[in-house]
């Protein structure tokens, strides 16, 4: 199949075909340091105490179970987590990790059906929304940024966490050689989809840099507080209000 972010449904039909498997491909193509990007996003977004956190581009909801365990290790609050993504099969493995959650826990998480750029969810709603690793899938990406306007109330934040490419010359030249040849290899072999990881190589090393992000998000009035390049830049945090 042609995967083509131009074709939402095409997109949608990839991650339902790995949804099984994404959360093992994603260790094993990162080298587990995807942990460590999640780690930082998850303090980011829990350094603000927010009360209720959306959680764009969920997947298998591996960012909100980073919430979790974040809030359980600093003593804090644990907001209440809507987690949405367009894929109903991630959406159903998030559903499954949920209920092995203690029942008080559970009872903080809900998952939902949804598009980024239609959001089924009143003005003003969020405190606070992440999205990781899945800004550079949305077609309208100037959509998506309005919405998560709309549903945020005043002086709320949007933590975007997306896989970047590096500045300096060697580490860009390792990277895309990495993505081209490595990435596909890997995917293949744990979700035996490999033109679905030859499409994710694409979407990385095509996608707009992180002030081009920027400078969309500021388009419907978000404004950068900060910008933080994680190893040597193959992965990016971005922090809008």
């Amino acid at each position: 199949m042609t995967y083509k972010q131009a074709n939402p449904e095409s997109i949608k039909s990839l991650f339902d075909d790995i949804a099984p498997r994404y959360d093992r491909a994603n260790s094993l193509l990162s080298f587990h340091m995807h942990a460590l990007w999640n780690r930082k996003l998850a303090s980011a977004v829990l350094e603000g105490a927010p009360t209720r956190v959306l959680d764009l581009c969920a997947g298998t909801g591996e960012i909100s179970w980073r919430f979790i365990k974040r809030a359980q290790k600093t003593q804090k609050p644990l907001p209440e987590l809507v987690l949405v993504d367009f894929s109903s099969n991630m959406i159903e493995v998030a559903k499954k990790k949920c209920g092995l959650l203690p029942t008080h826990v559970q009872e903080k998480c809900s998952c939902h059906v949804a598009d980024a750029t239609q959001l089924p969810f009143e003005e003003e709603s969020f405190d606070t929304i992440s999205c990781a690793y899945g800004i550079r899938n949305v077609c309208g990406l100037e959509r998506c940024f309005s919405e998560a306007r709309r549903v945020l109330r005043l002086g709320g934040t949007f933590h975007v966490l997306e896989l970047t490419r590096p500045r300096g010359y060697v580490w860009k030249k390792l990277h895309a050689l990495y993505l081209q040849s490595v990435l596909p290899c890997i995917g293949k072999y744990v979700t035996s989809n490999q033109e679905a990881y030859e499409y994710l190589h694409k979407s990385i090393q095509s996608f707009i840099p992180p002030e081009d992000i920027i400078a969309c998000a500021e388009n419907v009035g978000f404004q950068a507080l900060s910008v933080r390049p994680l190893t040597f830049g193959i992965a990016t945090l971005l922090q809008l209000q």
